[in-house]
């Protein structure tokens, strides 16, 4: 294919007359077909240029695609069907192998009891909150500044062991052994769930790409004051105990993916089409999710 740069000089040589060239006027109308006919070749190269370099310096733990979806019940097969939906609407974007998939599921909020342990008064005044929060791989990428590494826990315990992110315990003045009485706040008659802070943990690399970008976000939660406590589980105690203890819990599923292979201008836009009505298509289908989606503005480029 004829750059542009190589089009631009013989044409200005076969019109200026440069080396004796005057009269080579066939030959500048043949190399301006030339360029004129290579224009789309260009056009498209061009694109796939622009496409290929957004991709690359995109923000690397920056997810493509996150779906979250309210009011998953605490039940393993109705988590799994959800779970397996919102994994089924992202490869039929993304393809059949997206990579650096996420996925974090974190109950309604709790009502934090007074010393007493006797459910707040929220007629009185706003009572803190916590949430009970499962983040999957999360025990290997985190390490113990206090206590030790929670167990799933299947069983009906008298308590639930949780872990705390460092910041969050330093900021609240929470320390290993201390005890939380939580109410459930969608059921004024249900009864509570004691937990017992069994570790304090922080990220073992801030800057691996399984914590997108923000360790302190994912393990701390918001900084602002009325955000709710964040107490980490294993998957086996949210869907074992917790499960058991809450019966009428929900809770909300998230789950990011990142593009396993990178789209083609020729498919780029139709991708980013499929996003953009995708939040549509899940509620078709019954699983209203939210729908973030840095992937379709890089390929908007």
């Amino acid at each position: 294919m004829i750059g542009p740069a190589t089009t631009w000089w013989l044409w200005r040589t076969a019109w200026r007359g440069e080396r004796g060239v005057r009269a080579a006027t066939p030959l500048a109308a043949l190399v301006l077909a030339a360029a004129l006919a290579a224009a789309p070749q260009f056009a498209e190269a061009m694109r796939e240029l622009a496409l290929s370099t957004a991709l690359a310096t995109r923000p690397p733990a920056q997810p493509d695609l996150r779906l979250t979806l309210a009011g998953v019940p605490l039940d393993g097969l109705p988590y799994q069907s959800a779970a397996a939906d919102l994994d089924q609407a992202a490869r039929d974007v993304l393809g059949e192998s997206p990579v650096d998939q996420l996925r974090t599921i974190t109950t309604d909020p709790l009502l934090i009891a007074a010393p007493s342990g006797a459910r707040p008064d929220e007629q009185v005044a706003p009572a803190p909150r916590a949430v009970l929060r499962a983040r999957a791989g999360l025990e290997t990428r985190v390490s113990y500044r206090a206590g030790q590494r929670v167990p799933g826990i299947t069983g009906l315990p008298e308590l639930v062991q949780v872990a705390v992110a460092s910041e969050t315990a330093a900021r609240r003045g929470l320390t290993v052994g201390r005890r939380l009485v939580l109410h459930p706040s969608w059921n004024v008659d249900a009864a509570p769930v004691t937990v017992e802070i069994a570790a304090i943990i922080e990220p073992a690399d801030p800057g691996d790409a399984y914590w997108q970008g923000d360790a302190a976000l994912a393990l701390d939660g918001p900084e602002a004051a009325e955000a709710p406590l964040v107490l980490h589980v294993p998957e086996a105690t949210l869907f074992g105990a917790l499960a058991a203890l809450l019966p009428d819990a929900a809770a909300t599923l998230e789950s990011t993916y990142r593009l396993g292979t990178a789209p083609t201008p020729a498919t780029a836009e139709p991708m980013r089409a499929q996003l953009g009505s995708l939040a549509a298509r899940l509620a078709a289908a019954d699983r209203p999710a939210t729908v973030d989606a840095p992937l379709a503005h890089v390929l908007a480029q």
